[in-house]
Formats: structure tokens, sequence, C-alpha cells
């Protein structure tokens, strides 16, 4: 809370060992157990990074005392968790439990064709529709918000008083929804001691994924940003409330009305690294409060800036290109893509993620680092669809293209990193592509192939069904044996290095089926896992974590795409294993030639 005295926390349960010894005296039978919880010894089939309880604690002494939640089974991390400023209430997202039949009412592809239908066909079973909770601090109970689902594109905002929040982009109950509303793309505020609840008029051009709320100020102001964007510059409404209702307000009318004589600001730049500025508002001086990133100062780094190309569909691009740091204009550099998004306003030494991405230590070893989005306007007709592995194919394709042609990128010297979905997306490239790649990197990555599915709930199963657009079972297998990665390894001709960076050792198995069949098929491949994998996570957090993994892709790309190798004696075997793999690349060639 505000004032400090209130802390609202979760916490994974306590895992239930009490019936261990009679399953393993007496055996046990299989039945909604997942194959991770047996992976793991929990034949009950409590895996207990799945079980979560929130508790509440003050500053008085007392005892933390844990919320009365009625689903304790969760399939997704618990993401959101808002104490409100007077320490009163919290907001949170909590798995939906039963799903009312009036939900078949919302439009919104994703919800209607993905997360609906397991959560249908397996009531009582784990599926990814969550709503919002309001869990009363006093009293330790928490009910939902209200009767809809949440849009995992939403926010939630505080009122400056804490009796109110506002919300976007959202589903609303479907009893008071219109289009808007069903789409999952209302904004509205909610009166949380009530429930009751105002939609706040949005103008006729709605963005594709509707607006999400960034601040409720002390004036009564709102302002919504595109909940498609995480950037500071992105068009902006502003609404005030006035009564009951709000009204839209412009910008330039807030400022003139509330301008702070004394406001800080935080300015940063693809080229800029972040620091905090004080102005004046009165007469526009400024001061430097703290450069946020000194040590830069000694640090040597690539030019970055937005470019623009056209996929091989015709598509337009844009992403954001890091230039090696010793680029003269004429000279051919190697070129690595890094997939899953990018920012135009933000500084970034790894690109997007800090997981397996190292954009600006490549470009300081010579090496082009292309930071790709997704085709301009947007994705979304795309997303989990059969449409989505080959528009992302050819956008990357398009633009090894354009930056050959432009005469920055050697054509033999180009590789691509993946991470999470974006490793399918490389996979699928790898194993469908028609422009060779040099070297290739994934990380924690699905792979849209037969194993995973295989290891997969009922909940994630519609996922890999939506993206080949048939199940793996008669007619339908002709179709995952043409399109999954794993069915199609032989097809790969680049050195593939995985990565496995989430806990705990099992779910090594989600990287196995791409990396057992080209071992198998004696092809250029290594699965690393990350020191200490017991405590990895997907976002790779831990320094010594980050380390290991920035440095695996420096070294990777640079072996393959300029014949470096580190002299550090620590990675002699790293290069024993590497020039290994290159044999097998060699011979693989020589058997590829010789099948043609």
């Amino acid at each position: 809370s505000t004032d400090g005295r209130t802390i609202i926390f979760v916490a994974q349960a306590a895992h239930d060992l009490s019936r261990l010894s009679t399953f393993r005296k007496e055996g046990f039978a299989v039945t909604r157990q997942s194959i991770w919880a047996l992976l793991e010894g929990d034949f009950d089939g409590w895996t207990p990074w799945l079980h979560y309880e929130t508790f509440v604690s003050t500053t008085s002494g007392l005892a933390s005392r844990r919320v009365n939640e009625p689903i304790r089974d969760w399939s997704t991390l618990p993401e959101l968790l808002s104490l409100s400023p007077d320490g009163r209430y919290a907001v949170a997202v909590r798995p939906a439990g039963a799903v009312p039949a009036d939900w078949d009412k919302y439009t919104q592809r994703l919800f209607k064709e993905i997360y609906l239908p397991p959560a249908k066909e397996h009531p009582g079973g784990p599926n990814w529709i969550r709503q919002y909770v309001i869990i009363d601090v006093k009293s330790a109970v928490s009910h939902p918000l209200w009767n809809a689902p949440e849009n995992p594109r939403g926010q939630v905002v505080w009122s400056p008083d804490s009796h109110g929040l506002i919300v976007g982009p959202t589903f609303l109950p479907p009893q008071q929804a219109d289009a808007l509303a069903l789409s999952g793309r209302a904004v509205a505020e909610v009166d949380v001691p009530s429930g009751h609840f105002v939609e706040v008029p949005l103008r006729d051009s709605i963005p594709e994924y509707g607006y999400r709320p960034v601040r409720w100020d002390k004036g009564n102001a709102v302002e919504l940003v595109d909940a498609a964007t995480s950037e500071k510059s992105a068009a902006k409404l502003m609404f005030r409330k006035v009564g009951t209702a709000w009204r839209p307000i412009t910008e330039q009318t807030r400022k003139e009305q509330e301008t702070p004589r004394v406001r800080i600001e935080l300015r940063q730049g693809p080229n800029t690294p972040p620091a905090l500025y004080a102005i004046d508002s009165a007469n526009g001086q400024e001061k430097l409060i703290r450069n946020l990133d000194p040590q830069l100062k000694d640090v040597i780094l690539g030019r970055v800036e937005l470019v623009h190309w056209k996929a091989t569909d015709g598509r337009g691009w844009s992403g954001m290109l890091y230039y090696p740091v010793h680029y003269p204009s004429g000279h051919q550099f190697p070129l690595v893509i890094q997939t899953h998004g990018y920012s135009s306003s933000k500084f970034s030494l790894n690109g997007i993620f800090t997981t397996v991405d190292a954009a600006q230590p490549l470009a300081n070893r010579d090496v082009a680092v292309l930071q790709v989005g997704g085709p301009d306007g947007g994705d979304k007709n795309i997303i989990a669809t059969p449409q989505e592995p080959k528009v992302y194919t050819a956008g990357f394709e398009g633009a090894v293209r354009h930056f050959v042609a432009a005469g920055l990128v050697n054509p033999k010297k180009v590789g691509i990193i993946g991470f999470s979905r974006s490793g399918w997306l490389v996979e699928y490239m790898l194993t469908h592509m028609q422009y060779p790649l040099a070297a290739a990197e994934v990380a924690d990555n699905i792979d849209g192939s037969y194993f995973q599915y295989v290891l997969a709930g009922d909940d994630m199963r519609a996922f890999y069904q939506a993206d080949k657009g048939a199940s793996p079972f008669g007619k339908g297998l002709e179709t995952w044996i043409r399109e999954a990665p794993g069915f199609n390894a032989d097809k790969v001709r680049t050195p593939l290095r995985l990565e496995l960076d989430s806990g705990p050792i099992s779910e090594i198995l989600i990287e196995w089926e791409m990396f057992s069949n080209l071992r198998y098929l004696q092809k250029p491949v290594e699965l690393f896992v990350i020191p200490d994998i017991q405590h990895g996570v997907h976002i790779l957090q831990n320094p010594a974590q980050r380390l290991a993994s920035e440095t695996g892709t420096v070294d990777w790309f640079c072996f393959w795409l300029k014949g470096e190798e580190d002299p550090d004696p620590a990675k002699a075997q790293e290069y024993v294993r590497w020039h290994g793999l290159r044999r097998l690349e060699k011979l693989d060639a020589a058997r590829s030639k010789a099948f043609q």
C-alpha cells in the first residue's frame, strides 16, 4: 500500500506428501495427472508450480492471513496482483473455473476458437480462461469482479481514492455488453465496493486490440493508449469523469489545466540510454537527475535505426537494425535476425528479451542484428492459424533479401534466433525455407511438433490444433506430417542450437523431438541447459544465467558466421564440440548434394 503498512503476495502452496508412501506401496492409476507431475514424482497430479495461495501481511506484527479463494489449481502463473493505494482492496487475475453458458456470446476469435472449446469439453480440467477478482483485504475474501473473462491484453489502474478501477481492453458481462465489449475491446470504470460499472465511450476508430489505461490522476482524468504497443509515444485518448459520466478531453487541454511546476521525465531512445530529467514547466529549464546506465559511457555501441522492407509475399515489415560498430558503407557483414517484436523508442542492449538475445554484444563483434516484429498493420488474423509460420517465414526471407540487395549483408552468413513462440516460427523456417541460413538458435520454445502436442494438457492441445488447422489423427495427420518441424527434420540444413531456460530438468522434453531427430540424422545440433536450471525462468533475470545465455549466443554465431573462437581456455571443450558439428555439417551437405 502507499503507506507501506500492508503487503499482499502470492506464494507456491506447500506440496502435499501425505499420500506419497501409499502410492509407492500400492501403486496408482494414471487418470488426470499431467506427465510433468508424474516426472516430478507428484503422483497425485499436484505440481507445486501450479498451486498458489494469496496472503495479506501487515507491519503490525500479526501473522500473514491466507485469502479465501475457491480455486487453487492454476494453469497459468499469477500475472496480476495490484493493491489499492490505501491497502483496502486488491485486484488480481485468477482461473475462471466453470464457464457460464452465456460466454458463448463473446466474439473475439482467440477466446471463441482457442480458449473456450477446451474449457467446455473438459469441465473441471485446466484451461486458459481467467477472470478478474477483487480481494477484500480486511476480510481476506475474494470474489469475481464481474461475470466476464479477462482479456490477456488488459490492464487495470486504480483511482486515486482507491474506490474505483479502470479496466481495458476488456470483456463485459454478456447481458450488458455491446459489440465492442463482446469483442473484448471495451474500457470500463468499476466501483469496487458496489461492483457497478460504467463503460468509457470510445471514439469510432478503435485499434485492432483496443485501448489500455496507463494513468488515473487526482483531477479524475484517465489516459488510454493503444493496447498493442508499450510505446510511450503511442497515440493517447484522454477522458475526465464529470459526475458519473466520462467525457473526452484533449491532451492539450489537460496540460493547460494541470501542468505541474516541475515534472520528472524518463528519456531514452534506440541510441540513447535511459536518463531521468527534471523540467521546470514555467521556464522550460531542465536538469539531468541521473544517467541510469553510466557505465555505458565507456562502451562503443552499434548505431540503431528503424528500417522497413517487403516480405516475399508482398507484406510490409519493420524492425530495428543494429549496425556493426565498425560499419563502413559498402562492406558486407554477417546478419542475425532476432524475432519476437521490437520497440522504436526504447533503448535496449539485448533487443527485446533477456533470454538468448544479444544485439549489441553481436554488433560489437561486427555482426549486424535485425530485431523483427510482425507484418506492418498487425498479425491479429493470422496468430494461431496455419498461415502464421508462412507469413513470418516470408517476412524473415524478405528481410534477408532486402539487406543483401542493399549491400549490407553477406548472403552466406545469415543466422536467426527464436524465443518462446517465435522459436516455432524459426524451426518452421528451417524446415520449409527457400533461403539457406548459416546458423540458428531457439530457446525455451514451442516447436509446433507432435511430441509437444502429446505432452500437452487438454488446454494446450487446442493451441497446437489451431496452429495446424487440424488434429494429428486420421486425415489431419497428413497436415501435421507436412507442416510440423519435427516431422521434417531431414530438411534442416542449418546448424541449430537449442537452449532450455525454465526448470525443472524434466522440461528438457519440450526440446527433445527436434534435438533427438537431428542427432539421429547426424546433423549439427546442440542442446544447452542453462546453469541452475531448477531455478531457471522463461525470461531470464539471474545475472549468471543471463550471461550464460547471452555468451552462448555470441559464441555460437561468431563461430558459424565468422569462423571466430573465444581464446578463453574455459571454452575449449565448447569449440571441440562445435568443430565436431562442423564436420557433421560438411557430411550433411555432401549427402544432400548427392541426392539432388
